[in-house]
């Protein structure tokens, strides 16, 4: 009988001690790999934060003058473009924040934009002006855009997708749309813009959209 309390004391005694050995061997291996080499599924999510939109401080001229990513669609079917045109303002509500882009009739992202309800846009670092040139130029109907750019998707909260490598991504829910008409315009835009082979009666159309989320690395 004793020679039995003996053994399982000796038992007990090992498995507590192989326990401490475990602990001390993961922490050991966790302080010598680097934070960037632990894989984690939520990493790249936790690289973003939401922030209100008041604090968000954001420069109109800054985003389009720089070029921006205007994202819309579904992982299946989507699709980016340059943008270097839009407006930022409040409009029906002074809490109704709101972000405006033109996309011509002719871009494939234009039926995209026709289909879905949301959509992003997303400033990047200069350093990423050859990615933006490329979305720019390329047609996302002759190709894999998404892939050829050698961005990465991820797909915001509200459905559309945007790219890890940016740092400002604003998620935006279409309120209004309305194509342009030349008859309306001064005759200098006009003659710049739509009377010249491709582009003639080749108008925007203006996407109004609320901004329903901000976010920045």
């Amino acid at each position: 009988m004793k020679a039995s309390i003996f053994l399982n004391l000796i038992l007990a005694i090992a498995l507590v001690a192989l326990t401490i050995m475990c602990v001390i061997q993961r922490k050991t291996i966790k302080e010598a790999t680097p934070a960037d080499e632990i894989e984690s599924e939520e990493t790249s999510i936790k690289e973003w934060r939401q922030i209100p939109i008041d604090s968000a401080n954001l420069n109109c001229f800054k985003i389009f003058q720089d070029a921006a990513a205007l994202t819309v669609g579904k992982p299946d079917s989507m699709n980016s473009m340059t943008i270097g045109w839009g407006s930022l303002g409040i409009i029906w509500g002074k809490d109704r924040h709101t972000i405006t882009v033109y996309v011509r009739h002719s871009r494939f992202t234009h039926h995209l934009m026709e289909q879905n309800e949301t959509f992003t846009v997303e400033a990047f670092a200069p350093e990423y002006a050859d990615k933006l040139q490329y979305l720019g130029t390329a047609s996302g109907r002759d190709e894999n855009k998404m892939k050829g750019s050698g961005l990465t998707v991820k797909t915001m909260p509200c459905g559309a997708p945007a790219f890890e490598e940016g740092n400002l991504i604003l998620e935006c829910r279409k309120i209004f749309t309305t194509d342009y008409a030349t008859t309306q315009m001064d005759s200098s835009i006009v003659q710049r813009w739509y009377t010249k082979g491709e582009d003639f009666d080749n108008v925007h159309t203006a996407y109004v959209g609320e901004i329903i989320g901000v976010w920045v690395k």
